[in-house]
């Protein structure tokens, strides 16, 4: 009798056990620890950059291969708000290194059963908190991320397939003469406009800028000549939501040229003035305002010497 009762009793907690797991986006079916987490499985990553596979078009910049060590920070949250808080064992801002075409790091999170969300930036700076980097353009590096949520994995579909997105905005122009007797040389490009930022502070989880400041960003050369064949870009942050005014200047062999437009700046956008030089002064037609890589609009004007 007694062993009749114990064995109703065990099939019973058997059955609650087995029950309580069917739900595979319960951490408590494996546990509170990651030694009974149950069956694992390692991140992996496959990482894309929205609109083409590289990082800065102007530079002809053709994939991951062609950068320096790249590296972007991971992290993994039980749900698609990083409120939700990290996935079971994880920590924020693990290091993935590509290399030899593959992703690869020394410390990649386990997953399991439960669905987990993924995040990334780049490039990786590491102890950073990924919802507040703080971040000065140097015209040379993007800034991208894939917002939390982008890809979602398990132990039965380890791989995240991001697609990384563009933080930044980009003002450039291209130059040429028409029946100007100057030299032809330029010393530098000038944006200034609250719609732009030097520094600020990006959050890589949510894709949003705060605290942006320096409102002015230049560019110099050494007596870039007029036509040359390159276009030149200015890395900017978007500090505004809205319509501001843009002054763009150019110092043309000492002289100073400026134009003062509207535009509302937007992450992931090129803006590119074409602009023609004559003895009067500055002609710009057929202004871009593009995707990273596809056109969506153009407007145009003219401009005077100051």
């Amino acid at each position: 009798m007694k062993k009749s009762i114990l064995f109703a009793a065990f099939a019973a907690l058997t059955m609650v056990f087995t029950t309580s797991c069917e739900n595979d986006d319960d951490f408590s079916c494996n546990g509170s620890n990651s030694s009974s987490y149950g069956k694992s499985a390692e991140l992996s990553l496959n990482v894309d950059v929205d609109g083409y596979n590289a990082t800065r078009a102007a530079n002809i910049v053709t994939g991951w291969a062609s950068l320096t060590n790249p590296a972007i920070g991971v992290s993994v949250y039980k749900g698609t708000a990083a409120t939700s808080g990290l996935y079971a064992n994880s920590r924020a801002n693990t290091e993935y290194k590509y290399s030899g075409g593959l992703w690869n790091t020394t410390a990649a999170p386990s997953l399991y059963a439960a669905s987990g969300y993924v995040t990334a930036y780049y490039p990786f700076v590491a102890d950073a908190d990924p919802t507040a980097l703080d971040i000065t353009v140097d015209n040379k590096t993007d800034v991208m991320y894939a917002p939390l949520g982008a890809s979602v994995v398990s132990v039965n579909e380890p791989q995240a397939q991001l697609t990384m997105r563009h933080a930044l905005a980009r003002i450039g122009f291209t130059l040429s003469k028409s029946g100007y007797t100057g030299s032809g040389y330029v010393s530098y490009f000038t944006v200034e406009s609250k719609g732009v930022a030097k520094q600020g502070t990006f959050n890589s989880v949510t894709g949003e800028w705060s605290e942006t400041s320096t409102n002015t960003l230049t560019d110099y050369y050494a007596n870039r000549p007029i036509e040359s064949p390159s276009r030149d870009d200015l890395f900017v942050i978007p500090a505004s939501s809205g319509t501001e005014q843009v002054k763009l200047s150019f110092v043309i062999d000492a002289a100073t040229y400026s134009i003062t437009t509207t535009a509302k700046i937007e992450k992931g956008k090129v803006y590119v003035f074409p602009v023609t030089v004559t003895d009067k002064g500055l002609s710009v037609s057929n202004v871009s305002i593009t995707d990273w890589e596809t056109a969506t609009g153009t407007t145009g004007g003219t401009v005077q010497p100051e």
